[in-house]
């Protein structure tokens, strides 16, 4: 029933997940301060933390807008590449229960912020491969994030991207390959230019660095919050199994794209292991993939009890992170 429900195109379903996400967005946002403590190289993102404790009302809604941005992304992306073949907001329920369910992070986290520029790096690498000839779009998608990486630093590892991207999409063109290392670097020459104009002392910026692997991120988790993303692997299992067996059957360009996704996924995997600075804030970046992934699982796979209990099980868990708080 709620998955008949959940993959529907009504056009009331759109409005639904807007009013259900500023709901559940405003309840975590009592919870926590946009002034938490952040270890990272963020620039761009201490401006935003200038804001009066007073205008928290503000921050709270560029904070739901910029997730509502992130989570459209993918209905953005399936409608104009055809990844998916059918209408449906799926991804964005996916991709809203996994960040509310995290009620930590529901704020106007830098991470979220990222989020936005490596979804719009995303399109821009689904482009290209309209492209026969030269494409331009590598360079957009590394300067995109790597402004990214001026809110939340350790966005810079996910430029890996954009060359796993050409490997994937494009054929040999030794200039693209040239055209993402400009993309990268145009930015950040920019951005140094102003310290050095402004007299910053760039040792803030080796700190930095340093401190992606020798602080721990402190981000704790409830029992619930464990019992969630616990059973989101399952899930995660399950819809890979599902996708292995299609993978066949899809067109050219879906195949590639859901390897694109799978790109992404084992960055923000491998990012979360091996920077000990990163926490569950990566889930920002990291269930794009995960939401389009289970998307494609929830279509295609055959109607039967199991599948729908699954979702089932899925959505109860998520009310349980939101009715019990330890």
């Amino acid at each position: 029933m709620l998955l008949r429900v959940s993959r529907s195109s009504n056009p009331s379903l759109p409005i639904i997940l807007l009013i259900l996400s500023l709901v559940f967005w405003f309840n975590g946002f009592t919870e926590v301060s946009l002034n938490n403590q952040i270890y990272h190289f963020s620039p761009f993102y201490d401006l935003i933390k200038l804001l009066p404790q007073q205008a928290g009302i503000i921050q709270s809604l560029l904070g739901i807008l910029a997730l509502w941005f992130v989570a459209f992304s993918l209905i953005r992306i399936n409608s104009r590449f055809i990844i998916i073949q059918e209408r449906t907001y799926l991804p964005v329920l996916f991709y809203f229960v996994m960040i509310f369910a995290i009620t930590k992070i529901n704020y106007l986290h830098p991470a979220l912020i990222a989020a936005i520029f490596i979804s719009i790096a995303l399109e821009r690498l689904f482009h290209s491969n309209k492209n026969e000839n030269l494409s331009y779009n590598p360079f957009d998608a590394a300067f995109f994030i790597t402004l990214a990486a001026f809110f939340y630093f350790p966005a810079i590892f996910f430029n890996v991207i954009v060359w796993l991207a050409l490997l994937i999409m494009r054929p040999f063109y030794w200039r693209e390959w040239v055209y993402s290392i400009i993309g990268m670097f145009v930015p950040s020459f920019i951005i140094l230019s102003i310290f050095y104009l402004t007299g910053t002392n760039f040792q803030y910026i080796l700190k930095s660095a340093k401190l992606l692997f020798t602080v721990k991120n402190d981000i704790s988790i409830t029992i619930t919050d464990a019992l969630f993303l616990s059973f989101c692997l399952v899930m995660l299992l399950i819809a890979s199994a599902h996708m292995i067996a299609m993978m066949g059957k899809f067109k050219i360009l879906t195949r590639k794209a859901y390897n694109l996704f799978l790109a992404l996924f084992l960055v923000s995997v491998v990012v979360y292991i091996f920077v000990p600075s990163v926490g569950l804030e990566i889930i920002f970046i990291g269930a794009l993939p995960i939401s389009q992934l289970f998307t494609n699982y929830y279509l295609n796979a055959p109607a039967t009890r199991f599948r729908e209990t699954v979702f089932d099980l899925f959505i109860i868990f998520f009310v349980l992170t939101q009715l019990i708080k330890q």
